[in-house]
């Protein structure tokens, strides 16, 4: 049983020092990096983050105090998702 702990382990140690989890695709494993972005192993990754991190908070908080705001009928949910899910989000 320990050896398979010491396996998972090492292999948990590789994806986060940045080996490629899968290859199809060629991409590292980075999920935790949006709780932690400093955790990301290049600093574009972890400006991505951080930007689209702040742009959601930003857009999230126009919605609230209303500055984003859009006509509650049922055709304008329709034609524009963003207003979909505010209209959503107040009701």
């Amino acid at each position: 049983m320990a050896s398979k702990f010491q396996v998972a382990f090492k292999a948990m140690k590789e994806l986060e020092s940045g080996s490629i989890a899968n290859p199809d695709e060629g991409r590292m494993v980075g999920h935790y990096w949006l709780r932690n972005p400093k955790l990301a192993l290049k600093s574009i990754l972890r400006l991505q983050i951080e930007n689209t991190l702040e742009a959601v908070c930003k857009f999230a908080d126009d919605v609230i105090s209303g500055k984003f705001y859009c006509n509650s009928s049922k055709e304008s949910e329709r034609a524009d998702p963003i207003c979909g899910l505010w209209f959503l989000a107040r009701n």
